[in-house]
């Protein structure tokens, strides 16, 4: 009786396993860097991003750039596995964005209610530090191809003219 359950429980466990070997795993993730540089000098703090071309030619990936402008890409979905990108064609951003305070008036200036948040809280403006356009996909004209192995140098030069 007991043959039975253990053998029963190890099918079941072997099917269970091979469900979750199915399709891309964290298992065939590869190593993505890169430096990044805005006219010239190293762009740290930026954000990159990779997105697939397609949905079948691999998954979301990100990093953000040292203060050398370097990154390493880690998988969005399995970033518990590290480091690493699934080959395939990417559509690549990067973004930098400084939020600055904007004060108020307090209660008793002229001006108090002639602004949206006259809390005197204030609120944050966002300010984009690279152009704009290489955040956005349609127009960062940014891309990659991903290889199995080790993809290093994978660099972006950036110009603040666009």
């Amino acid at each position: 009786m007991y043959k039975i359950r253990i053998g029963v429980v190890a099918l079941l466990a072997l099917g269970v396993l091979s469900v979750l070997g199915c399709g891309s795993g964290p298992g065939d993730l590869n190593p993505v860097s890169g430096k990044v540089t805005l006219d010239g000098e190293p762009l740290a703090g930026a954000t990159v991003s990779f997105s697939p071309v397609s949905d079948d030619s691999g998954r979301p990936a990100v990093g953000t750039t040292n203060e050398q402008g370097v990154y390493e890409l880690t998988d969005m979905r399995f970033s518990q596995a590290g480091p690493g990108v699934a080959p395939g064609e990417y559509q690549v951003t990067i973004s930098k964005t400084s939020v600055a305070e904007q004060s108020y008036p307090e209660e008793d200036d002229p001006n108090y209610g002639d602004l949206p948040d006259p809390t005197g809280t204030g609120s944050s403006a966002v300010k984009s530090l690279v152009p704009e356009k290489y955040g956005d996909r349609s127009s960062s004209g940014l891309t990659a191809t991903v290889e199995s192995g080790s993809n290093e140098n994978v660099d972006f030069e950036l110009t603040s003219n666009g």
